[in-house]
Order: C-alpha cells, then sequence, then structure tokens
C-alpha cells in the first residue's frame, strides 16, 4: 500500500482542450480567469475574454510555477485550485481597477463648454425673401381702423370748411359735403 504523500496529485493530470471545455467557462467566466492570472502578476493584454497565445502562455507559466505539466489548457481541478489562491490578489486587482477607472472618469469630466448661441428662426424662408427682394410689390396698406360714425359733416363754403350736424345738408348750393 502507498503512503499519501507518494499518490500522485489528482490536479497533477495534464490538461487538454476536453478537460478545459469540461469546466464550461463562458465569456464572462474567461474574462474573470484572466483578471486571475494579471491579479497573481501574469503578463496579458487585457480581460477580454479570448484565451488567445498570451493567455495560453501565462496559463502554462502558472502550471509550471506550481508543478504541473505546463500544458497551457485546465483542468476542472487546477482551475479549482487556481480560484483558492487568488482569492485575496483578485480583490486587491479588482479594487485598483475600479480605482483607475475611477480616477478616469474624474479626468475625463472637464468643465462644460459654453453652449453655441442657437441659429435665429426665420420667419419667412430665404427663397421667399430673395423674390421679394427682385420683385418688390406694392407696399402693404396699414389696415385702417374702422371710422367712427361722427354726428357732424364738413361743408365747404365760401369762409372755409365748417361742419354742421349729420341729419343736415350743407345750406347753400355753393357748398360741398364732405
Amino acid at each position: 500500500m502507498e503512503s499519501p504523500a507518494a499518490a500522485p496529485k489528482p490536479e497533477a493530470d495534464a490538461g487538454t482542450e476536453l478537460t478545459e471545455s469540461a469546466i464550461g467557462l463562458d465569456r464572462q467566466g474567461k474574462v474573470d480567469l484572466q483578471e486571475r492570472l494579471l491579479a497573481i502578476g501574469y503578463d496579458l493584454d487585457a480581460a477580454d475574454g479570448d484565451l488567445g497565445a498570451k493567455t495560453r502562455r501565462a496559463i502554462g507559466q502558472w502550471q509550471e510555477a506550481n508543478g504541473l505539466p505546463p500544458s497551457t489548457f485546465l483542468t476542472p481541478k487546477q482551475y479549482a485550485r487556481l480560484k483558492l489562491d487568488t482569492v485575496d490578489a483578485l480583490k486587491t486587482y479588482r479594487a485598483e481597477r475600479a480605482s483607475e477607472a475611477q480616477a478616469k472618469k474624474q479626468e475625463s469630466v472637464v468643465p462644460q463648454r459654453p453652449q453655441k448661441p442657437q441659429p435665429v428662426v426665420r420667419a419667412r424662408p430665404r427663397r421667399q425673401e430673395q423674390r421679394e427682394a427682385a420683385n418688390p410689390g406694392p407696399a402693404p396698406k396699414p389696415k385702417a381702423t374702422p371710422a367712427r360714425k361722427s354726428a357732424y359733416h364738413m361743408c365747404n363754403g365760401i369762409d372755409g370748411t365748417f361742419e354742421i350736424p349729420a341729419a343736415q345738408r350743407c345750406p347753400l348750393s355753393g357748398y360741398a359735403n364732405h
């Protein structure tokens, strides 16, 4: 019977595409995996959910550093170990990213520029103004206020004009009614 120390570790199995697909990582799970590797110091461009060459190289380096076969593919047990080993580092990493994002957000807030003046709304379309300038018509007549009917009317006489009540006629034949 072998002692427990001599038994091979189950996480020491080499990972393959099949073992990694058994983990069932969706896009967010892949981002989480990449963030964990970034949090413990492995060089990746960004946590974008794409397990490309740099991510594969980082997985292989992590496996090698932990005495596992560097296949660049994880097994479910290796993934569980990576998650356990990186809990604290991941919290710190995400807190740093959040504070960096907040600082960038504050930098990007610039004082509001003065608003451009709004264009003047034209009363008439420009084409109509051009036509009127080329062909000026008669000036519009001012609207006359309706005349009040006066109780008097004017008559012209030899001595000038004079007023008489509207019910009467101008007195002599030489007088004209206005």
